[in-house]
């Protein structure tokens, strides 16, 4: 009976990596990681290292290939079972008191901040934001434009269906098939809120959902509150970006170094 050996247990699991290309791959490696360490020449290492950029590049087609097939399925009951089958997630009802949670979650920029009050806080962003110059490129300075009916259109329809629903409890997919109806009333509030440089305080009200961080949380920095806002407010808020973001572009404010990955953050 061979020795008992303590191995480290991944998870979630991974479904992809069953691909015979990667398990032939990973069989190749072993060989060439054990010729590597017994003759220890470049060439062993140089060749055992391919191996290993080989099976990373598999690993990360196979992965694609798998979500392109089973995530993306038009079939909800075949993706929750992916989901649940990679995520595990647990089936335990959260017992934690809700009031408690919530006085943890709105006092947390006090304690990161060292702030006492919410009005400290807000005094400090206004008299920063005023601080600040104003800032002009070529005789330009940016102002947000009256929005049309068919820009609230295309940015309904941009609207992911499968995204949870705000305090107001209106699913998106409820959005958009009441687009014709509801595009020309929204499109004048968006633009009421404009022209007075004013967002809503309903669209700013957050429904605050508790996921747990670890398998069985003991206290309430165990949890992460996800804030989901209503689907109206964030159709605002991208036509908003999308004007802000074609002055930046316009204007050649982004330094020309930057990377794509901070322009996605920054879009």
């Amino acid at each position: 009976m061979p020795p008992l050996r303590r191995v480290k247990v991944r998870r979630p699991p991974a479904p992809w990596m069953q691909s015979c290309v990667i398990q032939e791959l990973k069989i190749k490696r072993d060989t060439l990681r054990a010729e590597a360490h017994a003759t220890n020449t470049a060439k062993s290492w140089n060749a055992l290292r391919q191996v290993r950029y080989r099976i990373k590049s598999e690993i990360g087609k196979a992965k694609r290939r798998f979500v392109t097939k089973s995530l993306l399925s038009k079939r909800p009951k075949e993706v929750w079972r992916v989901i649940h089958r990679i995520l595990n997630p647990s089936h335990k009802t959260i017992q934690a008191d809700p009031g408690k949670l919530n006085q943890f979650f709105i006092t947390t920029s006090h304690r990161t901040l060292g702030s006492k009050s919410d009005a400290d806080a807000v005094g400090n962003l206004t008299r920063l934001v005023q601080s600040l110059q104003e800032h002009t490129t070529q005789g330009h300075t940016f102002n947000l434009q009256q929005v049309t009916v068919r820009e609230v259109e295309q940015e309904i329809d941009r609207l992911r269906n499968d995204t949870s629903t705000g305090v107001d409890r209106i699913p998106a997919k409820f959005l958009k098939f009441a687009k014709q109806d509801i595009a020309g009333p929204l499109t004048h509030i968006i633009n009421t809120c404009i022209r007075n440089s004013y967002f809503p305080e309903t669209w700013k009200t957050a429904r605050v959902s508790p996921i747990p961080k670890v398998n069985q949380p003991s206290c309430d920095s165990d949890f992460r509150p996800i804030s989901i806002l209503p689907a109206m407010s964030k159709v605002f808020e991208r036509l908003v970006l999308n004007q802000l973001f074609k002055y930046i572009d316009d204007q050649a404010l982004l330094c020309s170094t930057i990377s794509e990955f901070e322009r996605d953050i920054q879009r």
